[in-house]
């Protein structure tokens, strides 16, 4: 990544609302983030490709704009207080849900994998497995296995994931 695509990622984060979400339009996050460089503005399309590039953000369209999701947000910022922070004004990316502890992913395979990252007193790894267990119940119901058996499947998964 080049040096001014890494200092305009840096420029970028204390922007983010609480979920890791910018504008992404790359003439309006120039003025958001980086006003006074007007060399900057031109390029600023290019700088945002190679975030992506670099897997730290994902582009989506929301039908009205085009929003930023940076994807280690929340894990580099295990003790926010979510629920103190303003709401933000853009939608959940796609494949994450909004919940009150902050964006969870659709994927459960990927909640395991988030969730083992934080302390368990925390309340986004609470959010993450209360979303796990809701899973866990529509498949109970859905597949008539006995509670148990889904459990130790989930729970030989979730050592399988997190193993190195």
């Amino acid at each position: 990544m080049s040096v001014d695509a890494r200092e305009l990622f840096l420029k970028a984060i204390p922007h983010l609302d609480r979920d890791g979400l910018i504008e992404g339009h790359p003439s309006k996050l120039w003025a958001t983030i980086d006003p006074f460089h007007a060399d900057r503005l031109q390029r600023m399309g290019e700088y945002i490709q190679e975030w992506i590039d670099a897997n730290l953000v994902i582009r989506y369209d929301t039908g009205r704009d085009t929003v930023l999701f940076f994807t280690g947000f929340r894990k580099n910022n295990p003790n926010i207080k979510y629920e103190r922070e303003a709401t933000s004004p853009y939608p959940p990316p796609p494949g994450w849900i909004r919940t009150r502890a902050g964006l969870v992913p659709n994927d459960p395979d990927l909640r395991w994998v988030i969730a083992e990252q934080y302390d368990p007193r925390s309340s986004y790894r609470g959010a993450l497995y209360r979303r796990l267990m809701t899973t866990h119940d529509q498949v109970t119901t859905k597949s008539r296995h006995h509670p148990d058996q889904l459990t130790k499947k989930i729970k030989i998964k979730m050592l399988l994931l997190i193993k190195p």
